[in-house]
């Protein structure tokens, strides 16, 4: 998988300790954006012993050693936290690794597909119990919720282990890139979505993200727990196997990728609309209707859903294109009439679910 390239100075994660920066020399003929390469053997700042990167790229050799990437190993189980953005080392999919996540393709493979352990009691508490103590990757519950997940998705603990030491690396990148463009990070699903930790919509959406990042669709999921729900964040609602609960997922995982992470094509992940991609309101209307030619035969309920969407896009996507057309011509009212435009589609919203 594709992966900035590490260098000396880089930060990484240890769950056992405090992580600290790559230490010098790193391979000092090889320079990246001003400091030396990163490979395995190479030794990392930390409070307990020193920590070793144990992983690399084994296709490229640096000084006769594997290349170190962001999210490569250390031998603390820790993960190597941060790369250089302009220098990425690793195989690439056709034209490019995370936009091959949204080629008919890859989208194809989602269609009907199900998650081991999705919808279970035992998946949303352990899940709900890393949410709460995401900053705090050493507290005692962390440990039996990971056991409790391995048991439900069916895979090794020791390779959970690993997917939450690369959560914890993703989840730094997610906040020091929100504090740099001055947005929230994503919300925790509030009491309205009780039932969607856990649930086939929201590892559907961790599937895109999870696969981006390198982690289980868990992981993926936790770094934005409303993705997958069809609507703005908590105020939405989960669109199951509809061809809008598909779009809801994929719409979501781009546009997340796109804002927390650099990566990816942003919310119009078809690129067919030519709106600002880092707007919720971009590939709505092009994104339903893609998905509606990829699904099988639905049921009454789906297709109610697939209207609902119909009505919600015509207001929100309407309604803000309205407001853009008339800007030039009246730039004094346009602050108004663009709130008036949101919160009518929000009543527009509420009003389908009441």
């Amino acid at each position: 998988m594709t992966q900035l390239a590490a260098r000396v100075g880089d930060a990484h994660t240890c769950p056992a300790h405090v992580g600290g920066p790559i230490l010098p020399p790193g391979c000092t003929t090889v320079v990246i954006g001003g400091q030396a390469a990163a490979r395995i053997d190479d030794l990392c700042q930390c409070q307990g012993p020193t920590d070793v990167i144990k992983t690399g790229a084994p296709t490229v050799l640096i000084g006769g050693k594997p290349a170190a990437r962001k999210g490569d190993l250390t031998r603390h189980d820790g993960v190597v936290a941060m790369g250089f953005p302009t220098v990425l080392i690793g195989p690439l999919a056709p034209g490019d690794a995370v936009a091959a996540l949204f080629t008919d393709e890859y989208l194809s493979t989602l269609v009907g597909k199900e998650w081991q352990g999705a919808n279970s009691e035992a998946l949303k508490e352990a899940m709900e119990t890393l949410w709460e103590h995401r900053h705090d990757p050493n507290h005692p519950d962390v440990e039996e919720a990971l056991r409790q997940i391995a048991e439900a998705r069916g895979k090794p603990l020791e390779q959970i282990q690993q997917d939450w030491q690369r959560y914890q690396a993703a989840l730094a990148e997610q906040e020091r890139i929100a504090a740099e463009k001055g947005i929230d990070p994503p919300p925790g699903v509030n009491w309205l979505h009780g039932d969607h930790m856990g649930s086939t919509s929201q590892l559907r959406y961790g599937q895109v993200a999870g696969d981006a990042l390198g982690m289980d669709p868990v992981f993926g999921a936790l770094l934005n727990p409303t993705g997958g729900l069809v609507g703005p964040g908590n105020a939405a609602v989960d669109g199951n196997d509809s061809a809008i609960g598909y779009h809801g997922a994929v719409h979501d995982a781009g546009g997340y990728l796109y804002n927390y992470h650099n990566q990816g094509p942003g919310y119009d992940y078809l690129g067919q609309e030519g709106r600002d991609t880092a707007s919720p309101l971009s590939g709505q209307r092009s994104g339903i209707s893609y998905w509606r030619d990829q699904l099988p035969d639905r049921s009454g309920g789906q297709k109610f859903t697939d209207g609902a969407g119909d009505v919600i896009m015509d207001g929100v996507v309407g309604g803000i294109d309205g407001v853009s057309n008339a800007w030039e011509a009246t730039k004094e009212t346009v602050s108004n009439a663009y709130e008036g435009a949101k919160d009518w589609a929000s009543d527009t919203w509420n009003s389908l679910w009441d």
